[in-house]
C-alpha cells in the first residue's frame, strides 16, 4: 500500500469538515436533524483523518517516540469523533428549546465526558510528534 503524506490527509479533512458543514447549515426543516448534522460534519472528517493516519500515512519517525505519537492522536481523533457522534444521536431528545427525550438529552449533555480526554491524548499525540521530528544541528565553527 502506498504511503501518503499527513498533511494531505489533514487537509482533505479540514475540506470535508467544510463541505458537511455547509450542508448542515442547508438543513432548515427542523432543528434536530441540523444540530445532528452539525455534530457529525465534524465527527465524520475526524473519523476519516483518524483512519487515514493509521493506515495511509507512514509513522512520523520509526521510533518509539514517533510509533506512541502516532498512537495517541489516532486516539484522540478516535475518542473525539465518538463523542460527536454520541451527542449527534442525543441531539433528537431536543425539541426546539424544551426537552422531548430526557434520556437522549442526558446523553447529548453528557458525551463531552468522552471528547475530553480525546483532546487532551490528541494534545499529547502532537506535542509527541514534534518531539519525535529529528532535530539537525548545524555545524558550528569553533
Amino acid at each position: 500500500m502506498a504511503h501518503y503524506p499527513a498533511i494531505l490527509s489533514v487537509l482533505l479533512a479540514i475540506g470535508l469538515a467544510v463541505v458537511l458543514l455547509l450542508v448542515s447549515g442547508a438543513l432548515i426543516e427542523a432543528e434536530n436533524p441540523s444540530h445532528a448534522a452539525f455534530h457529525l460534519s465534524v465527527a465524520i472528517p475526524a473519523l476519516v483523518l483518524a483512519f487515514a493516519l493509521f493506515r495511509l500515512c507512514r509513522p512520523p519517525k520509526p521510533t518509539r517516540i514517533g510509533r506512541w505519537s502516532r498512537y495517541a492522536l489516532v486516539a484522540g481523533l478516535v475518542l473525539i469523533a465518538g463523542s460527536l457522534v454520541i451527542e449527534a444521536i442525543g441531539a433528537f431528545g431536543y425539541a426546539g428549546d424544551s426537552v422531548r427525550i430526557e434520556v437522549l438529552r442526558t446523553i447529548h449533555n453528557d458525551a463531552w465526558m468522552i471528547g475530553f480526554p480525546g483532546a487532551f491524548i490528541l494534545l499529547i499525540g502532537v506535542v509527541l510528534a514534534v518531539l519525535s521530528v529529528p532535530q539537525r544541528r548545524t555545524p558550528t565553527a569553533s
